[in-house]
């Protein structure tokens, strides 16, 4: 559970952009524009804040990426409603689910997405794309943050 009002004592590195695009190569038309610059640095500000170094270990940069992305694929989402121009970006935003049932006579076939959403009531947030979803994952291997209070 965070514990909001204290300041983190530690300082992240600074992020590799190249890294970015190394994990998420389908966002690199995208960043082309400036516009869509200034949308990444602002999320990756925003990463930084929230993606701690020292809790992420080794997984800190692909952590950061994972972040980034998730908030641009919010944004991407919103401004190509309807749009296919970036469809390649899409990929990461929509949840691909299991096909449960599948009839041949008047086609019918449903889809379970259990096992690609996260089941957890503090996912809910992040189950909005799958960025979110592997970022979720991957924080929950890092274990439970703990703090000891002494009066």
């Amino acid at each position: 559970m965070p514990v909001f009002g204290l300041p983190r004592q530690n300082k992240n590195p600074e992020f590799n952009d190249a890294l970015f695009l190394m994990f998420f190569p389908n966002f690199k038309s995208y960043l082309t524009k400036e516009v869509n610059k200034d949308k990444y640095n602002y999320f990756k500000s925003l990463a930084d804040k929230r993606i701690a170094k020292s809790r992420f270990g080794t997984d800190w940069e692909l952590g950061m990426s994972l972040c980034i992305a998730f908030y641009l694929g919010l944004i991407v989402e919103q401004e190509n409603k309807g749009s296919q121009s970036l469809s390649k970006l899409a990929d990461g935003l929509q949840p691909v689910g299991r096909v449960e049932s599948y009839s041949v006579g008047s086609l019918s076939k449903s889809m379970t997405f259990d096992s690609v959403m996260l089941n957890d009531e503090n996912a809910l947030f992040w189950n909005q794309n799958d960025y979110g979803r592997r970022l979720y994952a991957l924080a929950k291997t890092k274990g439970t943050l703990s703090m000891v209070v002494a009066i």
